[in-house]
């Protein structure tokens, strides 16, 4: 079926577009990837990764400690304090870089469609 809304396949997390064919298992409540789907009995999908998922981690990491400092700084004060900070420009570029990556990934996957995987945020060895 084509889907019309945007969903990760239950499987190996890959990206399926609004309007792509994909299987959606009604009693899961959960959109499964053709190329997961057709998988023989007892073999794993590939793992291909979640787009962006590190750079997200590095911003939330930076952004609970400026938090924590702020606590610490300000105490009984800091709610407000958080409430006039904003996060350092190297800070939030982590997750400006990470909405990119996943941005990226979601047309790699439209472009490459069922002629290949695409793999994301792999780490170099």
């Amino acid at each position: 079926m084509k889907l019309r809304y945007a969903g990760s396949c239950a499987d190996c997390g890959s990206v399926v577009a609004r309007g792509e064919a994909a299987w959606w298992d009604a009693d899961a409540r959960v959109v499964r990837c053709l190329s997961c789907h057709a998988l023989p009995p007892g073999v794993a999908p590939v793992d291909r990764g979640t787009a962006g998922s590190s750079a997200q981690a590095q911003f939330d990491r930076r952004h609970r400690r400026e938090q924590e400092r702020l606590d610490e700084r300000w105490g009984r004060l800091s709610g407000v304090a958080k409430l006039l900070h904003e996060d350092k420009q190297s800070t939030k570029a982590w997750s400006k870089g990470a909405e990119g990556e996943r941005r990226v990934a979601g047309f790699l996957e439209r472009t490459v469609g069922d002629g290949g995987v695409v793999l994301n945020d792999r780490c170099k060895s």
